[in-house]
């Protein structure tokens, strides 16, 4: 009985992370070209959505990878970003290849795919609730826990985590590009909820 609802529970969380709003009526020979596409605005996200003011990096990134996963779903969308963020590199190399930033990025789309879809859109006042909870997220697993951490182990010289997290973020001014790319994601529910394939 316990296996049962366990096996019933991860059937559910399989079809809804392999599910794709945009892919959901088009036939399977059409979803490869879908993919690249969503793959190549990836790419294109990752070399040219930058724009940097002083010392501040400011990157569209986290917005767009949530946008894919929104409109792909969180498997497909979590490919578009990793690869996407490979090509875009090799494309445009700068310094290492660091795949652990494709990695992050794939998790943001996961997180929107399963978070910013379907009914939740539909809720009133609670979809940015869940818009907020997945901004936390996101920034708690990804911005952080993953690409900071990276960092923190290839360039922190010495100094402590915490130290090497408020230089990046508050000295360097990367909070202000999250922030940007969250009020972007903000305005998700409102434009998306009325788009009727995301709706289901």
């Amino acid at each position: 009985m316990f296996l049962g609802k366990i096996s019933t529970a991860l059937s559910k969380f399989w079809q809804k992370f392999t599910f794709c709003p945009i892919l959901n009526d088009v036939p399977k020979s059409k979803r490869i070209a879908y993919l690249g596409l969503a793959t190549a605005f990836s790419v294109i996200a990752n070399t040219f959505f930058e724009i940097k003011l002083g010392a501040v990096q400011f990157s569209f990134t986290i917005a767009v990878c949530a946008l894919l996963g929104v409109l792909m779903g969180a498997g497909y969308g979590f490919v578009a970003c990793f690869v996407g963020d490979a090509i875009g590199f090799f494309l445009h190399p700068f310094g290492a290849y660091l795949p652990w930033v494709g990695l992050s990025n794939g998790m943001i789309a996961i997180f929107a795919g399963l978070l910013l879809t379907g009914k939740n859109l539909q809720k009133g006042g609670s979809r940015y609730a869940i818009t907020a909870f997945f901004c936390l997220l996101s920034f708690a697993v990804c911005t952080v826990g993953i690409t900071n951490t990276a960092f923190f182990f290839l360039y922190s010289h010495g100094v402590s985590y915490g130290t090497y997290f408020v230089s990046r973020f508050f000295v360097q001014g990367q909070i202000w590009s999250c922030l940007v790319n969250y009020l972007l994601i903000f305005a998700f529910p409102t434009f998306l909820k009325k788009l009727p394939f995301l709706s289901k």
